[in-house]
């Protein structure tokens, strides 16, 4: 799933089409959108798949002018297991002009970011 942002002054709203300036932000992508986003985006091949590894540990890494950082961020698996959370590999990745952030799942904090909005 791929989800578009942007907005003026600080504020958020979803969006159709990946503009300067955006944030894009790309959960539990399909082959065809790990594809378009790296045809579109000029992203290094590894950099979508390295945030998709859920045994990717938290580090960065800067390639032909994209940086990428990969942090784990908590994931709720429910109450009918013996450990409530785990967590998994959050990469934000930054281009000249756009912002991804992707994760193999939805979190709580992929959530609070998409509804901020400025005071």
């Amino acid at each position: 799933m791929i989800r578009v942002y942007t907005g003026p002054n600080g504020s958020m709203a979803e969006v159709q089409d990946i503009s300067e300036g955006c944030w894009i932000r790309v959960i539990d992508p399909t082959q065809a959108e790990i594809a378009m986003l790296q045809q579109k985006l000029g992203l290094p091949p590894h950099f979508i798949a390295d945030a998709l590894d859920v045994h990717e540990r938290s580090r960065y890494d800067i390639e032909n002018g994209y940086t990428m950082v990969v942090l784990r961020v908590p994931v709720y698996e429910g109450e009918e297991v013996p450990v409530q959370y785990t967590t998994v590999p959050l990469g934000i990745i930054l281009t000249q002009s756009h912002v991804l952030t992707v994760c193999s799942r939805d979190s709580a904090i992929n959530l609070v970011y998409s509804s901020i909005s400025p005071p």
